[in-house]
């Protein structure tokens, strides 16, 4: 079953309009509403589209941090352990993508981190359920291209 709207958006639900060929959700603006200063006129509703449940995602990303002797081989990653990932996951798992960080946010800085990848699953659910079958196997081949230990984060793409 799918997540009421309330769990999906908050509190903050006024009501539902459905138009022609579209559902809108409207939230409340806050307590003293912008006013548009050319008509005087007072705006209390923003729209905001509904993302239909089946099209919410989750990424898996997978974070790899510089450090003193960190080493990271970009070459096995993309080529081989992020491929083998996919296929272990099989269709749960939507796509692949991997990041080589060059720089930091200051000129002349370090990136943060030596690289990330990335999963997308429909679901927490749909990716413990790919992944964990296999995670031995997943995790037993991180020695292969680095010496890192990586952060693992799970979120819910929302744009």
């Amino acid at each position: 079953m799918g997540k009421s709207l309330t769990e999906r958006f908050g509190n903050d639900i006024s009501f539902v309009y459905i138009g022609q060929q579209e559902l809108q959700i409207y939230r409340l603006a806050t307590a003293r509403p912008p006013v548009d200063l050319a008509s005087g006129e007072r705006h209390t509703l923003q729209p905001i589209p509904l993302i239909p449940e089946e099209s919410l995602m989750i990424r898996v990303s997978v974070l790899y941090p510089d450090g003193p002797g960190a080493k990271f081989d970009m070459k096995y990653y993309t080529t081989s352990h992020m491929p083998m990932v996919k296929s272990k996951c099989g269709p749960a798992c939507k796509s692949i993508s991997a990041e080589k960080g060059v720089a930091g946010g200051d000129p002349g800085s370090k990136a943060t981190y030596v690289a990330i990848g990335y999963l997308t699953f429909d679901s927490v659910d749909a990716f413990q359920k790919a992944f964990g079958p296999h995670a031995g196997e997943i995790l037993g081949d991180i020695p292969n291209y680095t010496n890192i230990k990586p952060i693992v984060q799970v979120s819910e793409v929302t744009l």
